[in-house]
């Protein structure tokens, strides 16, 4: 198998683990806190799937970099610099890493003091909103990367392609910030 088919496969199980890694994480969250309370088994699976997405991400980047270096041996320059496809997907991957960290240095702690505890808008605080935030951020990037991936048939500058990812991020937030006020505010039976 040559070095680009390689570089393929394990950009698409990187990609793979990052979309489904984030769709669980997700519904996880929303779904452990049906009751106001997040058990020590639900932040465990929380705790593990955000290995799954850290995993997609690192073989995101170690692909990625490894197709600008398989141009460039090829030939002689890398022709991904110019493609505003490949850019949009690159800004994006960083704001993956940028929200892990912030999600693993500020949400998981808080999370984990939060075991057993009732959930509630008031006792979330400014925690809501990041939480929130977090969540959105993470879901619409990984998918966000995953479709520039695979539509391939898109030739949209680089501005109008990130200004369609902030718009879908805020939209992304929007309906977080309402999924998660519902939750905390309201028992549900599902």
């Amino acid at each position: 198998m040559e070095l680009h088919g390689f570089l393929v496969i394990v950009h698409m199980i990187g990609s793979v683990l990052g979309v489904g890694g984030a769709t669980a994480s997700d519904f996880t969250f929303l779904r452990s806190i049906k009751d106001r309370r997040l058990g020590a088994d639900e932040f465990n699976i929380l705790k593990t799937l955000s290995r799954l997405l850290w995993t997609g991400l690192i073989l995101l980047i170690i692909s990625g970099i490894g197709f600008l270096i398989n141009q460039y041996v090829q030939a002689g320059q890398i022709h991904l610099l110019s493609d505003p496809r490949f850019l949009a997907k690159m800004t994006i991957v960083f704001v993956i890493l940028a929200n892990g960290i912030v999600f693993h240095t500020l949400v998981i702690p808080y999370l984990k003091k939060q075991i057993g505890k009732e959930f509630s808008l008031k006792k979330f605080g400014a925690k809501f909103y990041l939480i929130s935030t977090t969540g959105a951020i993470s879901i619409i990037s990984w998918y966000s990367t995953f479709l520039l991936g695979i539509l391939r048939s898109i030739e949209l500058p680089y501005l109008i392609l990130i200004k369609t990812y902030i718009i879908l991020v805020l939209f992304g937030i929007l309906v977080s910030f309402a999924m998660l006020y519902y939750k905390t505010t309201h028992k549900t039976n599902y």
